[in-house]
């Protein structure tokens, strides 16, 4: 028979929020049976059976991270060692979906789009700071730019120097 602690957080069978355990056990006709206060605030007499605990995320994510490596076998009646190991990896889990979730990648530069240049003199070119000029060309490592200031009509600037030597407009 499972026991409770008084102001435990437990389920009731056919209930989705949990209810708090008042008192308990009583010895009654049948079964012993638990004094609990569901969500609603009704108070009601249950039975052993129709109670569980309220495992929290953690437990959870530990209790199908064990059922998953070992073939359906069930979380409660292992040793403290396995269950340290696999609370570990519930652990990590959590923090992993806590973590800042990552930034969606940057389109790719193409042609035709228009960057803006950042830092006067940008790869030795004649460029200011605030030049807007349109992408003719992208390699895997650098791209070409239209001026009118060269004879051969356009620079060439590495794609890394982003956010330091040139933006996207």
């Amino acid at each position: 028979m499972a026991t409770y602690d008084e102001n435990q957080q437990v389920t009731f069978k056919g209930n989705v929020m949990p209810a708090t355990i008042i008192s308990g056990p009583h010895k009654t006709y049948g079964a012993d049976r638990w004094l609990i206060r569901k969500a609603d605030g009704a108070v009601t007499l249950a039975r052993g059976s129709e109670l569980s605990a309220v495992r929290s995320q953690r437990e959870e994510i530990a209790a199908v991270a064990y059922s998953a490596a070992n073939f359906g076998a069930q979380w409660p009646p292992i040793s403290h060692t396995i269950r340290t190991s696999y609370l570990r990896i519930a652990d990590a889990v959590l923090a992993e979906l806590k973590a800042e979730p990552e930034k969606p990648a940057k389109r790719p530069l193409r042609t035709g789009d228009r960057i803006r240049i950042l830092r006067r003199g940008l790869s030795s070119a004649e460029v200011d700071r605030g030049d807007v000029l349109p992408v003719i060309a992208v390699d895997p490592l650098e791209f070409r730019v239209r001026t009118h200031k060269l004879s051969r009509g356009y620079y060439i600037f590495k794609l890394a120097d982003e956010g330091t030597g040139w933006e996207r407009v």
